[in-house]
């Protein structure tokens, strides 16, 4: 098998048997162990994502929400972790936009975190 392409057609499928052989066994049915590692869709389906509304941040906008959203920033308290530079590395403004006020977005986000508007 000095063909690559004949080498990959053998290997994708050995590979995909053999990991499900570790996660099923021959029965047909989850091993024990395979599924208390395994995420159930049940639970990951129903954790629910809380999103805060960053644009009541003043200097947020929706492009800036949508940047921190993307970055997995998606509660106040989060964005209230962050330092000034995170913060800057994630939104990424513009040369003309280059001015954000990062601390008072931090010291907002802390304020409405702590659910005081």
């Amino acid at each position: 098998m000095n063909d690559p392409n004949k080498m990959k057609r053998f290997i994708v499928p050995v590979m995909l048997t053999c990991i499900l052989l570790l996660l099923f066994g021959c029965t047909g049915k989850a091993t024990p162990a395979a599924a208390a590692t395994a995420p159930s869709i049940a639970t990951t389906a129903a954790t629910p994502v809380v999103r805060d509304d960053l644009t009541r941040i003043r200097g947020i906008g929706a492009t800036y929400a949508s940047r921190l959203y993307a970055a997995g920033i998606t509660t106040y308290a989060a964005l209230a972790q962050l330092t000034p530079a995170q913060i800057k590395a994630i939104v990424n403004p513009s040369r003309a936009e280059n001015f954000i006020d990062a601390e008072g977005w931090i010291a907002q986000a802390q304020l409405l975190a702590q659910g005081k508007p």
